[in-house]
């Protein structure tokens, strides 16, 4: 559309009255545009998602797309997420998911291993990751996550979107321990932050932060998000006198690391020694 000099909109596409009535829809030809860029497929559902009025289609347009989806196999992964992680972070996402995902059949040209997907606990977490409306935050891959089904389909998901290293990661913890949300705790939660190494406790502590978002566990998000990580009170180098083999220890702090953590992160240095010592006694020096 157009806008001359004096005020008088030229519309040759009746672009006007589609923009009224929230109709998204290709200039001319939709085939046609899509031949020109297959990531057009993309760029329709987030556009339909930002300014659609969820509830119609154009069926010339869906019908497009259908014919030429296969056009995708030549889209860089790198693309297709760029455009799928927009579309994600919008409220009314779900709105086509169906249609994209299983109607249409574009799931297997982002790596997943079915023509359909059981959207079932996309919808539950995508109630729980909008449960603060618009404006909530987390990672788009936190919601891309919840219609993985197995390792196998993270893996090829993966190499074909290029997810980057903590996007990986991400997708990975939410798919091994959402079987297992229901056992979560603040004190697990805590040990397990804190028996993680130091150089990799601010990844953990992400990771963790996207899966509570993901099982709707805000409560608990706000507890660890305030909580400072303690550090064990006692350095190796303090406990090497009593090694007799350098293997040994590695067993032997992580078990002082253990029984820290299970006694609330309260054993002094004096107590850790002793513990080490009945600890090397009983299974390491002999």
């Amino acid at each position: 559309m157009f806008l001359d000099l004096d005020g008088n909109v030229i519309d040759y596409f009746n672009g006007s009255e589609d923009l009224s009535n929230k109709m998204i829809r290709f200039v001319g030809n939709p085939s046609e545009r899509i031949r020109e860029d297959y990531l057009r497929i993309f760029r329709y559902f987030r556009f339909y998602v930002r300014y659609g009025c969820h509830t119609k289609h154009d069926p010339c347009t869906l019908d497009a797309i259908k014919e030429n989806k296969d056009g995708l196999k030549g889209i860089s992964g790198e693309r297709i997420w760029a455009e799928l992680k927009k579309i994600l972070s919008y409220e009314k996402c779900d709105s086509i998911m169906a249609i994209m995902m299983n109607d249409l059949g574009i799931s297997p040209f982002m790596g997943f291993l079915t023509k359909t997907i059981d959207l079932k606990e996309f919808t539950r977490t995508h109630a729980s990751l909008f449960s603060d409306g618009p404006k909530a935050t987390f990672e788009p891959v936190t919601l891309l996550s919840s219609m993985l089904s197995s390792e196998e389909e993270h893996m090829k998901v993966t190499q074909r979107l290029k997810l980057s290293n903590f996007e990986r990661d991400v997708a990975f913890f939410i798919l091994s321990n959402r079987d297992s949300a229901s056992s979560v705790t603040l004190d697990s939660l805590k040990r397990s932050l804190a028996l993680t190494h130091k150089s990799e406790q601010r990844v953990k502590l992400l990771l963790i932060l996207q899966f509570l978002r993901y099982i709707n566990s805000y409560d608990l998000l706000k507890e660890i998000e305030s909580w400072t990580i303690p550090e064990f009170p006692l350095r190796g180098d303090a406990l090497k006198h009593k090694v007799k083999k350098p293997k040994n220890m590695t067993p032997l702090m992580n078990h002082l690391k253990q029984v820290w953590a299970e006694n609330n992160f309260q054993l002094n240095p004096d107590t850790i020694d002793k513990i080490a010592d009945e600890f090397l006694d009983k299974f390491l020096n002999k």
